[in-house]
């Protein structure tokens, strides 16, 4: 049974970058391929190129998994991605794969097929005694290098924070080097986070002291690792930088269910890209991380594609709050018919949030997902009772959204941690619309006691610290360490302590449609003719062809997906040249200054 089709958006999700996105729409117009064909859940194609034979391009939707005989090293090519936008419009008919690629789909059965090798025995297994004082050698250096690491934050506040605005970043990474030596790079990852704080930002000296304290628990914990319980040691190890080898991941228990994949985030660094995948299981209600990692220019390999369901077995790590999985075994893949079940009200999320930063206070943001949802005027995402969250800085003004839904409930997916909620998908009508990336700013205000914050930033050496009480909890520490470990339970206590916003009022909704919805091949057009370089020719080729898209569409009596007004909208006020025909469609003329109002637009 052929596989269910995509949106565009599921496609353009498997790009490596905003370029190869761009050059796939630029090669998803059925007058660049000689043939075009679907054979089951294959999809296969020839494109036309600059050499005098055309490009062998094919897909196996199921994975997905690629092939293209073009010489780029990007993974999927453009050329992939253009036919899996075709197929997405519609325009790749049914017809049977020649040789080339059954020869493929032939080869990966016989590699799927093959019985492997006698599995590698894990390092130093050979030689047990070999492998336990290799296991002592690394303790013992992360052991000194994390009193090295408790030293130097000790001295951080004796002297005072107040200079480290001047002191630049040279000192903090300095120390992570140090860590990475003493093999513990978690831990070396987060004092280089404190060199990215150190003067950044309004509130920046309450954010660098919360960091300075959270890496002081850490080294606490740490300290003690073998007196506590095994969920929690195996949390702190891995915040350390102890990885734990994948077959005893893949040897716990697993979980198989019907994973929705919710939508993912790209972080990159200096040296390496991440992207963060988050599923939701339809019949456990659990959440799952799955964590990709390539060196910075290079794809992702694609495990989950946003928008679709994997039937899965699923692996964790282990942990106090337990978030990040493996894939075990797979089953398929399908297309669902509507949003994700389980969701939940702002006040139950906030709940799993407290329960989250109880079982693991250096949690930085939990998934979540939000039922009958809406925005407010002043930048929060409010639920039928009325409670809320602040939206986080950078994602704010979402546009998307509001045109999307319309000003409608919908259930919608994000991350949400103390710089707010992070929005990643929504369901209007059942139908699944990604947000647009970007990156999270952060506009938390302070977080910690106004005294613990002034003797840090002038030094206990000057202002001894001598104690205090953080939510009835007498803090009897003194000194340096005694602020720090003070900071720290104060910032756990208004993490945890996060309540709803109360009393927020959605946003009115806009009118009912009456107007019918372009076709799909008509909106992938439209939404290629919006997008930066997805049209042979340049902006201004792009531009003209827009108006004439508008005309016609007014002319039928059409009105074009909501979730493309915002770009349609924001062309129309580069390009005075488009507003009469942006205005005969209606668009412009419903979309004023209200935020409701350009959902009702039509075209």
């Amino acid at each position: 049974m052929p596989i269910e089709r995509w949106s565009t958006s599921q496609v353009l999700a498997l790009a490596p970058d905003a370029s190869s996105s761009r050059a796939a729409q630029g090669v998803s117009a059925p007058a660049r391929w000689e043939v075009v064909g679907l054979d089951g859940d294959v999809l296969w194609g020839l494109c036309r190129g600059s050499g005098r034979l055309p490009y062998q391009a094919c897909v196996d939707l199921t994975e997905p998994a690629y092939r293209c005989s073009c010489p780029s090293r990007k993974f999927p090519c453009k050329h992939a991605l253009g036919l899996m936008l075709m197929w997405a419009t519609g325009s790749v008919p049914d017809a049977a794969a020649p040789d080339w690629v059954e020869e493929w789909r032939a080869s990966r059965a016989a590699r799927a097929a093959r019985t492997p090798a006698t599995p590698a025995a894990p390092r130093g297994s050979a030689d047990p005694e070999a492998a336990r004082k290799r296991a002592e050698q690394r303790a013992d250096r992360i052991a000194a290098g994390l009193d090295e690491l408790d030293r130097w934050l000790t001295d951080q506040v004796t002297h005072g924070l107040a200079g480290a605005e001047r002191s630049g970043y040279g000192p903090y990474e300095a120390v992570a080097a140090r860590l990475v030596d003493a093999q513990a790079p978690g831990a070396a990852n987060a004092v280089r986070r404190l060199g990215r704080i150190a003067g950044v930002g309004q509130h920046w000296p309450d954010r660098l002291l919360g960091e300075l304290a959270q890496l002081r628990l850490l080294v606490a914990a740490y300290a003690r690792v073998d007196e506590l319980p095994a969920p929690l040691a195996a949390t702190v190890r891995s915040r350390v930088g102890i990885p734990v080898p994948t077959d005893e991941v893949l040897a716990g228990q697993r979980v198989r269910d019907r994973w929705y994949v919710l939508g993912q985030v790209d972080l990159a660094d200096e040296r390496l890209a991440t992207r963060r995948t988050l599923l939701h299981g339809e019949e456990s209600g659990r959440f799952a991380l799955l964590l990709t990692f390539a060196p910075i220019g290079q794809a992702f390999s694609v495990e989950a594609v946003p928008g679709t369901i994997v039937d899965a077995d699923l692996c964790w790590y282990p942990g106090n709050f337990p978030m990040r999985a493996l894939v075990a075994e797979r089953y398929g893949t399908s297309q669902p018919e509507g949003p994700p079940a389980g969701a939940i009200s702002v006040a139950a999320a906030l709940a799993g949030w407290s329960a989250a930063v109880a079982a693991e206070p250096w949690c930085e943001s939990v998934p979540m997902l939000l039922g009958g949802v809406t925005l407010s005027d002043d930048r929060h995402v409010v639920d039928l009772a009325g409670d809320a969250l602040p939206l986080s800085a950078g994602h704010d003004e979402p546009w998307w959204l509001l045109a999307a839904s319309g000003g409608r409930p919908v259930t919608l997916a994000g991350e949400y941690g103390p710089g707010g909620f992070r929005p990643l998908a929504a369901w209007p009508n059942g139908r699944f619309v990604p947000a647009p990336l970007g990156p999270t700013g952060d506009r938390r205000g302070p977080q910690l006691p106004p005294d613990l914050l002034s003797a840090a930033l002038v030094g206990t050496e000057r202002r001894p610290y001598a104690g205090g009480a953080v939510g009835g909890v007498l803090l009897d520490g003194k000194g340096p360490a005694g602020l720090l470990e003070g900071a720290s339970v104060a910032l756990v206590y208004a993490r945890a302590g996060v309540t709803p916003v109360p009393d927020r009022q959605p946003i009115e909704q806009a009118p009912e449609e009456t107007s019918p919805q372009v076709p799909v091949a008509a909106a992938h057009r439209l939404a290629r003719l919006l997008s930066d370089g997805g049209v042979p020719g340049g902006t201004e080729v792009a531009l003209g062809l827009l108006d004439d898209w508008l005309a016609h569409a007014a002319d039928l009596g059409y009105r074009v997906p909501p979730e493309l007004l915002p770009a349609l909208l924001d062309a129309g006020r580069r390009r005075i040249a488009m507003r009469p025909a942006l205005a005969s469609t209606g668009a412009a003329a419903r979309a004023g200054s209200r935020p409701a109002e350009p959902s009702g637009a039509t075209c």
